[in-house]
């Protein structure tokens, strides 16, 4: 993985790989592709929070409570504390 802070004015990074031994690998940061992978990641997220709500409210009806496998009604912490805000 290569941090953005590694790029330098001109957008070029040089680095290594072990599958390419003694070669000089330069990788050029996209913005537009930065822009799409970024909206596609906050889409996931999005949907996967919605499917985790759902889990939440089950667990929380009154008639058929959804239960865990220690049999608690109550949830140990909140799934969104899990997520990180900001994700590479």
């Amino acid at each position: 993985m290569i941090q953005l802070g590694l790029f330098d004015q001109v957008n070029l990074v040089e680095f290594e790989s072990e599958d390419y031994p003694d070669e000089r690998l330069i990788a050029c940061r996209n913005p537009l592709i930065a822009q799409i992978n970024q909206l596609q990641r906050e889409a996931l997220l999005e949907a996967a929070e919605k499917e985790l709500d759902l889990i939440v409210q089950a667990t929380q009806r009154e008639k058929r409570a959804l239960k865990g496998q220690d049999n608690s009604n109550s949830p140990k912490s909140d799934y969104r504390s899990l997520i990180p805000l900001n994700p590479p």
